[in-house]
């Protein structure tokens, strides 16, 4: 789950050993190993996006390594087989050869837009 949304499912072994989305990459990297004393953690880096102001389509993009124009659409479900699916344009043909985009350009929903969808309880 990143944002409120799930974005890889599968059985343990598949997560583990064949993640499929970037956050889990991130995750898993940062993740401290017992058969590598002394390394450093690589921390995903930013932060967690706002849940008030989420960014358009992938959650996760204006953290992602793999950033990409596409990545401001809706994320669509790719299913690797076995039950293993994950939400990442890194797997859509039509990605193919777009450069990936610095995360700091990444279109955020403006604050009036937020500030519409807010109410008060």
């Amino acid at each position: 789950m990143y944002g409120g949304n799930m974005v890889e499912y599968g059985t343990a072994t598949e997560i583990f050993e064949q993640p499929k989305m970037p956050y889990t990459m991130g995750l898993l990297e940062s993740l401290p190993r017992l058969d590598q004393a002394g390394s450093r953690l690589i921390p995903i880096d930013g932060q967690p996006p706002n849940l008030l102001r989420m960014p358009p389509g992938c959650a996760f993009a204006p953290r992602c390594r793999y950033r990409m124009p596409i990545c401001d659409r809706p994320v669509p479900l790719y299913d690797f087989g076995g039950g293993h699916v994950a939400r990442c344009f890194l797997y859509e043909k039509s990605a193919e050869g777009q450069k990936p985009i610095p995360a700091e350009n990444a279109p955020m929903i403006p604050d009036s837009a937020v500030a519409a969808s807010e109410t008060i309880a």
